[in-house]
C-alpha cells in the first residue's frame, strides 16, 4: 500500500512541464536540445562537476542550473518504507557497521542491488521506445494510468504546484517527520565512531603514481582494521546522504518551514565532513587488491558523494558556508581530484560564485588554505604535463594567494607561508625560490616571501637551498623587501625564516655551523626574548652534535629541565618553544606571554646523547637519558627501588621500565643508548637491551638494522672483555643503579620546594659523593660532576623564582650579568654541603682525572678556608679522604714541598693508612727513597702499616745503596706477614709475582732462597705448575702471571746443545702443562692476547708438537684474535713438518693477508 501511495503523488512528465517554478532557486527547464546520456547511467554517479546526472529513462527536462528533478519517476524515488527501513536499521544499530559487516549490510547491499534492477529494467523499457511517434503513445499510456489514481494526480495534472504538495503530505503518514530526527541521531553515532578513529594520515596526499602501499611509514599510515573501519563508515555516511537526497527529491522532506532548513544544513556539513576524512580510492583500492577483501570496498569515491552534499546545499536554497567547502575541498584532494578541488577553492574568492569569502587564515598541514593552494599547484602540474605552457606553478599558487589577501588583507602573511608550504609538499620548491627571487614579487610580498621560498625547500629537504636564501636576504635588502615589524619593533629577519635557518643548519650537508646556530639562538632567541619552535631546537642541537660541542648541548639541556621542573616557569617576557615553525607566526601575533611547556623530544635527546657519544663521554649520555626519562614522570620503576633489591635491577631493565610503552618511538634513541652501553664496555646489558626491544620492534613490523648491527658487536666484544675493562663496567653499573636513584630524590625534593636541614643536605652529599666515586672509578668523572651539578640545581631552583630561564642560559654563555657567577661546576656553593668528606674527595678526583688538578687544589683549600671562617666544628679528621687527595694532587703537580708541608701539618695520630701510602707514592715520583723510609718508619709507629706500604718500603730499599739489603728485606716482610697473621715465608711466596715485578728478579729469587741462578728458572716454573693445580683445585681461575710462566718457559727444555735444561721434568710432561696452560687460558681475557699466542706457539714448537702449534694458530685464527706474523710462520713450519696440506694452504692465506 505504501508502494502505490507512494506512486500516486509522483506527477506525469506533461504535468511537470506546465508547472513554472516560483521562488529564488527554482528550477527552470532547459531548452529540448539539451544532451541524452547514457542509458546504462546509473542517477548515484555524479560527475565530477558536483551537479546530479538525469536518470536515463526521465525525459530531458533539466533546469538550467543541472537538475535538481523535482519531480522525478516514481520507480526512482525511495518509497516511505524503504527510506523508514533504512533509517531504522542504521539508527538501531548506530555505528555498528564501523567494525563488522552484519547482516544489515548485507540486507542494504541486496535492496540496493534491487533497486539498482529495477532501474535498470525500467531505463531498458524507456530506451526501447524509438520514434516520435511511439515515445507520444508511450506519454499517452502513461498519463492514462496517472488518471486513475485519485484526486491528488488530477489537481497534478491541473497544474496546482500546491495542490500537489498537500496531497503527497496527505499521502505520507505521520512517521515522515521522523526521518530528520532519525538521521540526526545516525549522524552523532558517525561523529562518536569518528571520534574513536585517529586523524587522516598525510600519506593520503601523496602523489599515486610514486606511491607503493607497501613501503609506507607504518608510523604515518592505517593498519588493515583502521582502514576497514574507515571504509565501513564512509559507506555508512554516503548511504545516510544518498537517503536524505533520495527523502528530499520525493518530497519525504521538506527544506523550508521550522527547523527543518538549519537541521539539513547541519546534517550535510557533518557529512561532508566525514567525506573529507574518507580514505582515497589510491589508498583503498590497495588495501581491498588481496581475496577476502571485498566487504571493505567503497560504494562511492569522497569526491562524487562532497559534490552531492553540495548540490543538495545549493538545491534546497541552504547556505554553503566556508566549513563546507573545506570539508570538500579536502574530500576532493584526498581522492586526487586536483581540478574539483581547485575550483571548489577559487569559487570562494570568486564574486560570480560563492561570494567573496574570507579564507581562514590558520596554518597546518590540513588546514584550508594550504589544502586549497597545493590542489591548485597539483591542477597546475596536472595542466603543464599536457600542455606545457602557460603560468608557472608558483605564479598561479600567489596569484590566488593574493586574490585572498585582497578579501582580507590582514592574512596576507599567513596566506603567503600557506602558498610556500603547498608549493613545497608539491616539489616546486625550485619555482618558488624562482619567484621569491624577483625584486618586484619581494617588494610587494617582503620577508613572508622568504619564508614561504624556505618554508618550501625544507619541505622537500633542501636545507642547503634554504640557507642559501636565508643568507642572501641577510645580505641583499631587496630580496627580503622592507623590514619585518611586529610588536612595535624592527627586524631584518622574518621569525620564520630565523627559525627554519635554525632546522636547516642541523640537517645540512655541511658543517661546521654550531657556532652561527649558537649566534642565532643566542642574539636573537634568548635576548630578544623571541619564540623558537622545537623543530629548530633540534636542528640547534644537531648543528651542535656535529660539531662535538657536547658541553653546550649538556647545559642547554640541563637548564631546560631545570627551570621546566621548577615551580614558577611561567614567566611573562620571556622566550617561549612552540611545537613547529608554522607555530611561530601565530605566536608572533599572539598577546599570550606565559611561558610554554617545555618539552624534550626523543630526537633531541638522541642528538645531545651522540654528541656525548662522540667524545667519549658515554656516561654523561646515559645522564642525559636519565634526566629526561625522570623530568618527564617516568620513574615508577626507580621509586619501587630500595636498598635491599638495588643490586638486581640492571641498566637494561631501568631503561625498558622507565620507557615503558614509548620505547618502540625512536631507533635512533635506542641505538643511542646502546652505543652508550657499549662506550662503557656494558655489552651484557646492551644485548639485553635491544633484545627486549627487537621483539617489540617485530611484533610492529619495524627493521632496526643499525641497532641490529650494533647489538652484533656487542654480542662479539661481550665475549673478549678483559679483566679491567670487566672492572669498570661493574663500576659503572653500580654507579648508575645509586644515579637513577639521586636523580628521583632530587626531582622529588624539588616539587617539594622545601629547604633540607643540615642532616638530610649531608646525606644527600654522601650519596652523591660515592656515586661520583663509582663514576670515577669507571672512568666517567664527568657524568659524576654534571650530576652533582644537576642535582644542587634543581634544589636551588625551586627557591630562585625570580631568575628567569634566558638569565640561567645567558649565565653559562657569558652574557650580560650572569657572566660573573661562579661557572656550573662549582658543586660546592652551599654550605649545607661543605661538611661531606666524601663528596669534597670524590669531586677533587674528578677535576684531576679530566687535568684539572689545580682546579681541584683551590676547590680543597677554598673550602677549608670558608670552613675555618665559619667557625664550624668540623675537625680535620672530617676531611681526612680529602686531606689524602690534596696531598696526592700536589705531588703529581710536582709541588712537592707544598705536599710534604699538608701532610706534616696533620697530625700523626689523625692520619690512616692511606694517608702514608700517598705520601709514599708521591716521594716514589719524586725518587726520595730515602724520605718513603722515613714514612714507612712513622707509619709503623702509628700502627698504620699496610701492604702497599711495605712493598714501596721494599721497592726505597732495593734502590738505595744500602749494605745488607737482603736482611732489611727480609724485616720489613715479617712485620707486613705478622699484620695480616701468616709466615713469611708464605707471603713471600703468594707474592711472588708481584715482589718480581716491583723489586726485580734478583730479589724475588733470594727472597724465595733461590739462590742458584741457573736452576732459579726451573724452580719458578715448578712454583707456577703449583700454583696453577691449587687454583684447579680451589675451583678458581689462575693467575695469569702462571699461565705466562708456563708457555714462556717450557719451551727452553731443550738448551742449544739439545740437552734437557730441565732434568726433573720431560718432554711430554711439558706438553700437557702447555696445553692445560692454554686451555686455561681460554677462561680469561689472556687468551685474547696476541703476546701469550706467540709464547704459546713458540714453546709447544721448541717442544716438537707440531700438530699442537698448528691447532692452536688455527683456532686463534677462527676466535678472531690477532695473531702474531711470528706466529703464524711457527705454525706454517709445523704444518709443513706434518704434511697437513690443508692447514699449509689456510696458513699461507693468512701470511699474506697480514703482509697486506
Amino acid at each position: 500500500m505504501l508502494r502505490v501511495a507512494a506512486a500516486t503523488v509522483a506527477p506525469s512528465a506533461q504535468a511537470a512541464r506546465r508547472i513554472r517554478p516560483r521562488g529564488r532557486g527554482a528550477s527552470w527547464h532547459a531548452p529540448a536540445s539539451a544532451p541524452r546520456p547514457s542509458p546504462t547511467t546509473s542517477n548515484t554517479n555524479v560527475p565530477a562537476t558536483g551537479s546530479f546526472r538525469r536518470p536515463s529513462h526521465i525525459p530531458n527536462r533539466m533546469g538550467r542550473d543541472g537538475g535538481l528533478w523535482r519531480y522525478p519517476c516514481s520507480r526512482c524515488v525511495s518509497t516511505t518504507a524503504d527510506v523508514e527501513a533504512l533509517l531504522s536499521s542504521s539508527s538501531s544499530s548506530a555505528g555498528g557497521n564501523i567494525t563488522s559487516n552484519g547482516s544489515n549490510n548485507r540486507d542494504n547491499k541486496s535492496r540496493s542491488t534491487r533497486d539498482t534492477n529495477n532501474h535498470r529494467q525500467h531505463a531498458q523499457q524507456h530506451q526501447t521506445v524509438k520514434s516520435k511517434g511511439e515515445r507520444n503513445q508511450h506519454r499517452q499510456k502513461q498519463r492514462r494510468r496517472h488518471k486513475a489514481k485519485g484526486a491528488a494526480k488530477r489537481s497534478v495534472q491541473a497544474g496546482d504546484a500546491l495542490a500537489a504538495a498537500a496531497a503527497a503530505a496527505r499521502a505520507l503518514p505521520d512517521k515522515a517527520a521522523l526521518l530528520l530526527p532519525r538521521a540526526t541521531e545516525r549522524m552523532e553515532a558517525f561523529l562518536q565512531s569518528r571520534a574513536l578513529l585517529p586523524p587522516p594520515p598525510s600519506v593520503w596526499l601523496r602523489p599515486v603514481d610514486g606511491l607503493n602501499f607497501h613501503e609506507l611509514d607504518y608510523d604515518d599510515s592505517d593498519d588493515d582494521e583502521v582502514l576497514a573501519q574507515r571504509i565501513a563508515l564512509h559507506n555508512d555516511v554516503v548511504q545516510l546522504l544518498l537517503i536524505l537526497r533520495d527523502s528530499i527529491l520525493g518530497g519525504h522532506i521538506s527544506p523550508r518551514g521550522g527547523r527543518n532548513g538549519l537541521v539539513l544544513s547541519d546534517l550535510v556539513g557533518n557529512v561532508l565532513l566525514l567525506l573529507g576524512e574518507s580514505p582515497p580510492f589510491h589508498i583503498t583500492a590497495a588495501a581491498t587488491a588481496g581475496e577476502g577483501n571485498a566487504q571493505i570496498k567503497r560504494t562511492m569515491s569522497p569526491a562524487d558523494a562532497a559534490a552531492i552534499g553540495l548540490d543538495l546545499l545549493r538545491r534546497t536554497n541552504l547556505d554553503v558556508r566556508p566549513d563546507h567547502y573545506a570539508s570538500a575541498v579536502r574530500a576532493a584532494c584526498h581522492d586526487g581530484r586536483w581540478k574539483m578541488a581547485s575550483d571548489l577553492f577559487s569559487a570562494q574568492v570568486n564574486p560570480d560564485s560563492a561570494g567573496l569569502v574570507p579564507v581562514d587564515s590558520t596554518l597546518g598541514l590540513d588546514s584550508t588554505a594550504e589544502l586549497g593552494l597545493y590542489a591548485i599547484a597539483r591542477q597546475s602540474q596536472d595542466e603543464q604535463n599536457q600542455n606545457g605552457a602557460g603560468l608557472s606553478t608558483a605564479d598561479k599558487v600567489f596569484d590566488a594567494t593574493l586574490g585572498m589577501s585582497i578579501i582580507s588583507p590582514t592574512d596576507q602573511d599567513n596566506y603567503v607561508l600557506a602558498a610556500g608550504l603547498a608549493l613545497g609538499r608539491a616539489g616546486e620548491w625550485e619555482a618558488c625560490v624562482e619567484f621569491a627571487k624577483r625584486s618586484d614579487n619581494a617588494e610587494r610580498l617582503g620577508q613572508p616571501l622568504v619564508a614561504a621560498a624556505m618554508l618550501a625547500c625544507v619541505e622537500c629537504s633542501q636545507y642547503d637551498t634554504a640557507l642559501n636564501v636565508y643568507a642572501e636576504s641577510t645580505s641583499n635588502p631587496s630580496l627580503g623587501g622592507s623590514e619585518w615589524q611586529w610588536g612595535g619593533g624592527f627586524d631584518i629577519v622574518h621569525p620564520v625564516s630565523r627559525d627554519l635557518a635554525l632546522r636547516s643548519m642541523g640537517r645540512s650537508s655541511k658543517g661546521g655551523l654550531g657556532a652561527q646556530a649558537m649566534d642565532i639562538f643566542r642574539n636573537q632567541i634568548i635576548e630578544e626574548r623571541a619564540v623558537i619552535s622545537s623543530d629548530a631546537l633540534l636542528g640547534l642541537f644537531m648543528a651542535l652534535e656535529r660539531d662535538g660541542e657536547w658541553k653546550t648541548a649538556f647545559e642547554i639541556l640541563n637548564t631546560l629541565l631545570r627551570k621546566s621542573g621548577s615551580r614558577g616557569s611561567s614567566i611573562s617576557g620571556e622566550w617561549t618553544m612552540v611545537p613547529q615553525s608554522i607555530d611561530v607566526q601565530a605566536r608572533v601575533h599572539s598577546s599570550t606571554s606565559a611561558f610554554a611547556e617545555i618539552g624534550i623530544s626523543d630526537s633531541m635527546l638522541s642528538s645531545i646523547m651522540n654528541a656525548c657519544n662522540s667524545c667519549g663521554e658515554f656516561g654523561l649520555a646515559l645522564l642525559c637519558e636519565r634526566m629526561v626519562a625522570i623530568q618527564r614522570g617516568q620513574t615508577a620503576s626507580a621509586m619501587a627501588m630500595d636498598a635491599t633489591n638495588i643490586s638486581h635491577h640492571t641498566i637494561a631493565s631501568i631503561l625498558l621500565a622507565s620507557s615503558a610503552g614509548d620505547a618502540l618511538r625512536s631507533e635512533h634513541l635506542v641505538l643511542s643508548q646502546m652505543s652508550s652501553l657499549c662506550g662503557l664496555k656494558c655489552y651484557d646489558d646492551a644485548v639485553a637491551l635491544f633484545d627486549e626491544i627487537s621483539s617489540q620492534a617485530a611484533a610492529d613490523r619495524k627493521d632496526w638494522r643499525q641497532a641490529t648491527i650494533c647489538a652484533k658487536f656487542a654480542d662479539t666484544e661481550a665475549a673478549s672483555l678483559n679483566s679491567s675493562m670487566f672492572v669498570k663496567s661493574q663500576a659503572w653499573k653500580a654507579a648508575f643503579r645509586h644515579m637513577n636513584r639521586i636523580c628521583v630524590a632530587s626531582r622529588c625534593l624539588g616539587e617539594k620546594g622545601e629547604d633540607l636541614s643540615m642532616e638530610e643536605a649531608l646525606i644527600l652529599a654522601d650519596a652523591l659523593g660515592h656515586c661520583m666515586s663509582l663514576c670515577n672509578d669507571a672512568g666517567q668523572p664527568r657524568a659524576g660532576l654534571a650530576l652533582a651539578e644537576h642535582v644542587f640545581g634543581s634544589l636551588h631552583s625551586s627557591n630562585e623564582n625570580g631568575r628567569s630561564l634566558g638569565s640561567s642560559i645567558m649565565s653559562f654563555l657569558g652574557i650580560g650579568e650572569g657572566s660573573d657567577e661562579p661557572k656550573p661546576n662549582s658543586v660546592l656553593g652551599s654550605d649545607k654541603f661543605e661538611g661531606s668528606d666524601l663528596l669534597l674527595s670524590s669531586t677533587m678526583r674528578s677535576y684531576h682525572l679530566l687535568d684539572e688538578s689545580a682546579d681541584a687544589i683551590d676547590l680543597f683549600f677554598d673550602t677549608v678556608d670558608r670552613i675555618s671562617m665559619a667557625e664550624k666544628e668540623y675537625e680535620h679528621s672530617d676531611f681526612v679522604h680529602s686531606w689524602n687527595e690534596a696531598i696526592a694532587l700536589l705531588f703529581h703537580e710536582s709541588r712537592s714541598e707544598e705536599a710534604m708541608n699538608l701532610y706534616d701539618a696533620l697530625e700523626d695520630y689523625l692520619k690512616t693508612p692511606e694517608t702514608f701510602i700517598v705520601a709514599a707514592k708521591g716521594l716514589l715520583l719524586q725518587q726520595n727513597w730515602k724520605g718513603i723510609s722515613e714514612v714507612y718508619t712513622r707509619a709503623l709507629k702509628e700502627h698504620c702499616s699496610s701492604e702497599d706500604l711495605a712493598l714501596l718500603a721494599m721497592k726505597a730499599v732495593a734502590e738505595q745503596e744500602l749494605d745488607g739489603k737482603i736482611p732489611t728485606l727480609r724485616s720489613i716482610v715479617d712485620e707486613v706477614a705478622k699484620i695480616e697473621g701468616h709466615s713469611s715465608k708464605y707471603w713471600i711466596k703468594t707474592r711472588y709475582w708481584t715482589l718480581k715485578r716491583e723489586l726485580g728478579w734478583r730479589f724475588a729469587r733470594l727472597l724465595m732462597w733461590w739462590n742458584n741462578p741457573n736452576t732459579a728458572s726451573e724452580e719458578e716454573l715448578l712454583l707456577a705448575v703449583e700454583q696453577l693445580e691449587a687454583a684447579k683445585n680451589d675451583g678458581i681461575i689462575p693467575r695469569n702471571d702462571d699461565l705466562r710462566c708456563i708457555v714462556r718457559y717450557a719451551g727452553s727444555k731443550m738448551n742449544r746443545s739439545g740437552e734437557d735444561a730441565f732434568g726433573s721434568l720431560q718432554s711430554s710432561q711439558l706438553i700437557e702443562l702447555v696445553l692445560e696452560a692454554i686451555l686455561e687460558a681460554q677462561r680469561t681475557s689472556l687468551w685474547t692476547q696476541p703476546s701469550f699466542i706467540t709464547s704459546s706457539a713458540t714453546s709447544l714448537r721448541a717442544l716438537s708438537a707440531n700438530k699442537e702449534c698448528v691447532q692452536l694458530v688455527r683456532d686463534a685464527l677462527s676466535c678472531g684474535i690477532r695473531v702474531s706474523k711470528r706466529s703464524l710462520k711457527e705454525a706454517l713450519s709445523a704444518a709443513q713438518d706434518i704434511g697437513d696440506s690443508v692447514a699449509v694452504e689456510e696458513l699461507s692465506a693468512a701470511v699474506e693477508d697480514l703482509k697486506i
